[in-house]
């Protein structure tokens, strides 16, 4: 069992919701009142980089 789970979890804005079991990013929407989001998308931390490169070219392209 995880002891992290919800430990971290934070809201994002836009009904978006992270949290980090130790390892990963969940992030979820919809339906956080009753526990189960409708959905939901595991980020490992390979991901989490490819993520972050994709907006740092995105503020290249916005402020050069």
């Amino acid at each position: 069992m995880n002891d992290t789970k919800g430990k971290y979890e934070e809201y994002l804005g836009d009904g978006l919701y992270a949290d980090f079991d130790g390892y990963q990013i969940c992030l979820a929407a919809n339906d956080r009142v009753s526990g189960n989001p409708t959905d939901k998308v595991y980020l490992e931390p390979r991901v989490v980089d490819a993520f972050w490169r994709y907006v740092e070219k995105l503020e290249e392209a916005r402020y050069g």
